[in-house]
């Protein structure tokens, strides 16, 4: 899609210039009309940009779910331009180091290169410790984080890092450097990941640092950047919460209690933040002795909301209902969208607890099974249908072989009725009819000591 940009609110982008967009869905689903619909419209888009040989590519597939909302004011992108305008210091530690030796590596079978950067902490100019205590508070005692701990760094001055960087230098440029000089000092600005693979403790990836020559100014600059950012995260925290509470409302968490066959298998147990900078916290805490322990995270990429998020619950006895995954929508999500997806999942759990049962007893009690007609459900939107009173009281579903899945609804969202191309399939209806009975069999080979309700 090419497009002309009208106004930049924020980026290196020009005004009226021309790029084009590398689209990864469908038009309707990003827009929310067809192609020829958008022709000649205006839209308000958020990307992250990146270049490819002499184009401008810009993908949907970036971490602020852009394209969500293309209907807006004028008065909506003078506040958006305002606030873009605060940026918060974008890195979680800056540091004053001295380069003490760099190591340059070929691997000849693979092609790829790599340098390792060797340095010593001078001294601590932004700490990684007060982001933590700001921006993770209370995350440390979640249950749905109990297997695996948030990782944070906390520097010291004379401590000894090294830092890999890798590239492949048929695709990838080599990362851009000051010239190095062993014995000098430099500014270390960083967002620090664990190297993996690495047994060294205090090795860590390029994911995403900025080295500057050492001037004593620049740090006067970056002290004043850095200042406000507690405050600023902890702004964008209540508006995340304020924005999470509007789509996961307590009634509907209470939806998805009710269904045990909605809960995460006993390996999924978790709800695992990436390393990196995090942002969460807990929701509904006076409502925890009915709802459980309602935790959220999102990743954070200069200090705003991007990549993976997630809420889930869990309860005294350590089910957990995953409630909603992957980017972090900012559209509203209404009762149909609610609905949809909740009926979603259950069609799918249905199918995946099936297959599981039916696989458990080919391979671990040897039972014959029969061929089974059972096609799975599509990523195709379900679709609610209406009576003439605006009720819902049936749905279509596209499956995998072509054909459609049609089913009654009741007012408790159970369905009934369940056809595949209308006829009967014994199979869809065995595998709705008995799912939370296979899911409970599921736990009980797979975490007996979690059998759940």
């Amino acid at each position: 899609m090419t497009v002309k940009t009208e106004a930049v609110l924020k980026g290196s982008l020009k005004c009226n210039q021309i790029i084009h967009l590398a689209l990864d869905s469908k038009p309707t689903a990003l827009f929310g009309a067809p192609s020829k619909q958008l022709v000649g419209s205006r839209q308000l888009l958020a990307f992250h940009q990146g270049p490819q040989k002499n184009k401008t590519i810009l993908s949907t597939s970036n971490d602020y779910a852009p394209f969500k909302n293309p209907n807006f004011f004028d008065e909506d992108v003078a506040r958006l331009e305002k606030n873009l305008k605060r940026t918060p210091y974008p890195y979680r530690s800056c540091l004053v180091v001295t380069l003490k030796e760099v190591h340059a590596k070929h691997e000849k079978q693979s092609m790829w290169r790599s340098k390792e950067f060797f340095f010593q902490i001078d001294s601590i100019v932004v700490a990684d410790q007060k982001y933590r205590e700001e921006g993770v508070k209370g995350f440390e005692n979640a249950p749905a984080y109990k297997d695996q701990a948030l990782e944070h760094f906390v520097f010291k001055p004379k401590d000894q890092i090294a830092i890999k960087v890798k590239w492949f230098p048929l695709s990838v440029p080599p990362p851009r450097l000051p010239g190095l000089i062993s014995g000098r000092k430099y500014i270390l600005q960083w967002n620090p990941t664990r190297s993996p693979g690495s047994q060294k403790p205090n090795t860590f990836s390029d994911s995403s640092f900025e080295l500057c020559q050492y001037k004593p100014q620049k740090i006067e600059g970056i002290k004043e950047f850095a200042r406000n950012n507690p405050q600023m995260i902890e702004s964008l925290r209540r508006q995340l919460e304020s924005h999470i509470e509007k789509r996961w409302t307590a009634q509907r968490i209470r939806e998805y209690l009710k269904r045990p066959d909605l809960r995460e298998c006993p390996q999924l147990t978790t709800i695992e933040p990436l390393n990196g900078p995090v942002l969460g916290g807990q929701l509904y805490k006076d409502l925890e002795p009915e709802l459980g322990k309602v935790v959220w995270y999102t990743w954070l990429q200069d200090m705003q909301p991007v990549g993976e998020f997630q809420i889930g619950v869990t309860n005294k006895a350590g089910d957990v209902w995953r409630l909603e995954t992957g980017y972090l929508e900012l559209q509203d999500y209404s009762d149909d969208d609610f609905k949809r997806d909740l009926i979603s999942l259950t069609l799918q759990r249905s199918y995946q607890a099936f297959w599981t049962i039916q696989n458990y007893k080919l391979s671990y009690q040897h039972e014959a099974i029969a061929p089974v007609d059972f096609p799975a459900p599509t990523t195709e939107r379900l679709e609610l249908i209406r009576d003439a009173r605006n009720k819902i009281r049936s749905l279509r579903q596209q499956l995998a072989n072509g054909k459609v899945l049609t089913a009654d609804i009741d007012s408790d969202l159970h369905l009934s009725n369940i056809l595949v191309d209308g006829k009967v399939c014994s199979a869809w209806c065995k595998a709705y009819k008995n799912r939370v009975e296979y899911m409970n069999e599921i736990w009980k080979v797979q975490h007996p000591d979690k059998v759940g309700s």
